[in-house]
């Protein structure tokens, strides 16, 4: 029979595609991690991880890559629709808008004037380099113009190890899959509706992980060939390995082991004293102070206080981690109180009656723990009515014993707690100026206990030199440490011990997360893909382990081709009848047989 008409389906022009993305893909992330050093509106503020720590990016650097992100689309909707008018204007459009902006950064103050920084200028300059490329790019697409037929998909023209690592990882990037996907749909004229495009899109898919397993491992051995060792160690041995880092390194991250870990030390602390007349209903404020402090140095007792709290292997760390907080004695505010509001705190007061503290602690790290809080309450017992005489005779003294806890420990994210038993004594003053008129209280650093050790005996007093006899700590020989570190300073005192925290942004996420919710949400969430991914394998030996892809290869490709000529009719009985071929497991099985040797 001769033939009566032909019609050409050629490849005519170049596709240029993939390099056009990939210098827009470095410029975008070029972008995204070094935005901050090139664009003279952003200060030197730590750059966008210092902003990632803020939770609060600066709107400039989110337009400018939404700006990069919807050219990127041009670009793609241009491709797939084969529109070179589309491709031209977006080339044009998109020259004007960047050498508008080199324009507008030359002239800008930030880097016209003498004293610029050069290292600003440069990274600015790579920027337009790297956006140069791509314009080149673009160029030489326009130059050659689109191919007939393209179907998207750069990793299909052939089967290399290249290309399937790298198809491999493009699956595995979230969302870059599924958006490329609807956005193709969404431009191409088709009769397929998003569903079955999906469907035909993961055949394609399926069929090319097939063809690079039968031509890259299959075909390559021979029946009873054993498994090389270099398969082995490049998959099991990698995915093994993984699998444990993932299991284990969320504990490593939250050990000491850990080589960010660095010393997070108090830097401003402060306490109110309040009265509680009865638990529950409400409580009056005495004392405030925290303005007038310093941070005192235990000095030799410090590796004895870690081991009170259970913390001896961080001595190497005690000189930040370990800090004694003084306060001054008097209130930083004056004490005024209505002469009724102050009868009825008098004739409510009792034996149960307790003065609360409250320390507030800041310090620099980790995000969102900056401050913490401490509150604590020490029953007046039988000082409750030399309190109650104190409050309307100036110079009287009441003491308070075991007040509040001698010891606090700050963890990252657990807030703050008492450690051991060891409590501080506090007497309360209230003093007068008659000239004035004013009233304030002191809240006086106490022994409580005459025959406590003197300053000298400090060392005696601690069991320092006797540690290894396991001298007992007490209350009155903790007070004469405070009291001889403290000088001039006779208030208010506290043992600080910060835990230490991992530095740098991503790391201070992690730790503000906690390792039980990232067991939950990260390790169980692994766990759970792998699962999904090791379990069914059953069910896909049907569409995995061909024999041959080459008659469903060409029946897929056939249906692009088909749609690429206008052939809408045709794409649609194409499809439907490789629909027909993967419902039916006979007739799949016959279209991916192997071909029989052509017979001499």
């Amino acid at each position: 029979a001769a033939v009566v008409d032909a019609q050409s389906i050629g490849r005519g022009g170049r596709d240029l595609y993939m390099a056009s993305i990939c210098a827009d893909m470095v410029v975008f992330f070029y972008t995204l991690f070094f935005y901050s050093l090139y664009d003279a509106s952003e200060t030197d503020d730590g750059g966008i991880g210092a902003s990632a720590t803020k939770g609060q990016f600066p709107i400039h650097w989110v337009l400018v890559l939404l700006m990069l992100f919807a050219l990127m689309l041009a670009e793609r909707t241009a491709y797939t629709m084969h529109s070179m008018r589309a491709k031209a204007l977006y080339h044009f459009g998109t020259l004007a808008i960047f050498t508008c902006y080199a324009v507008y950064a030359a002239h800008t103050d930030s880097y016209s004037r003498a004293g610029a920084s050069r290292h600003r200028v440069a990274v600015l300059q790579l920027f337009f380099v790297l956006k140069a490329l791509s314009m080149a790019v673009s160029a030489a697409q326009l130059r050659h113009g689109f191919p007939d037929f393209t179907q998207g998909q750069f990793f299909f023209h052939a089967v290399s190890i290249s290309r399937h690592i790298g198809f491999v990882l493009y699956r595995a990037l979230p969302y870059l899959y599924e958006l490329r996907t609807i956005h193709d749909w969404a431009c191409a004229s088709t009769t397929l509706t998003l569903y079955d495009w999906l469907k035909l899109e993961d055949i394609y898919s399926s069929l090319y992980m097939v063809r690079c397993d039968l031509e890259l491992a299959r075909l390559k051995r021979r029946v009873g060939d054993k498994t090389r060792m270099r398969q082995k160690l490049l998959q099991g041995g990698l995915f093994f390995a993984a699998l444990v880092l993932v299991l284990w390194l969320p504990l490593l991250l939250f050990s000491s082991a850990n080589p960010s870990l660095s010393a997070n030390p108090v830097t401003d602390i402060s306490l109110e004293l309040a009265v509680v007349p009865v638990r529950g209903q409400g409580r009056i404020a005495l004392w405030s102070g925290g303005a007038l402090r310093q941070m005192a140095d235990l000095g030799s007792i410090g590796d004895r206080v870690l081991g009170e709290v259970g913390l001896g292997g961080l001595s190497d760390l005690s000189h930040e981690t370990l800090q004694l907080a003084c306060l001054e004695r008097t209130s930083i505010g004056t004490w005024s109180v209505p002469k009724p509001t102050l009868q009825r705190l008098a004739n409510n007061l009792t034996a149960e009656s307790a003065i609360s503290t409250t320390w507030t602690m800041t310090r620099a790290r980790p995000t969102g723990f900056t401050t913490l809080s401490f509150t604590d309450s020490q029953p007046l017992g039988a000082a409750w009515h030399t309190f109650n005489a104190s409050l309307f005779e100036a110079g009287m003294s009441t003491l308070v014993a075991r007040a509040h806890a001698a010891i606090l420990r700050l963890s990252p994210t657990a807030g703050v707690a008492a450690v051991g038993t060891l409590r501080a004594n506090l007497s309360l003053v209230l003093e007068a100026d008659a000239r004035d008129d004013e009233q304030w209280w002191e809240a006086r650093a106490s022994s409580g206990n005459a025959s406590a050790a003197s300053a000298g005996d400090v060392n005696d007093a601690l069991g320092v030199d006797g540690a290894a006899n396991g001298t007992a700590w007490s209350d009155a020989s903790l007070w004469e440490v405070a009291r001889e570190r403290c000088e001039p300073f006779v208030g208010p005192w506290v043992v600080l011990v910060s835990d230490a925290v991992v530095k740098g942004a991503i790391a201070e996420q992690l730790s503000a997360i906690g390792v039980a919710s990232l067991y939950v949400t990260f390790v169980l969430g692994v766990g759970r893909f792998v699962r999904l991914f090791a379990s069914n394998l059953r069910m896909r030996i049907p569409y995995e382990n061909l024999p041959s892809t080459r008659r469903l290869w060409e029946l897929v490709e056939d249906v692009y081709a088909a749609r690429a000529e206008g052939q809408l009719a045709l794409e649609e009985e194409l499809f439907f009848t490789l629909i027909n071929v993967y419902r039916s497991p006979s007739i799949l099985y016959e279209f991916s047989r192997r071909p029989r040797p052509k017979q001499d």
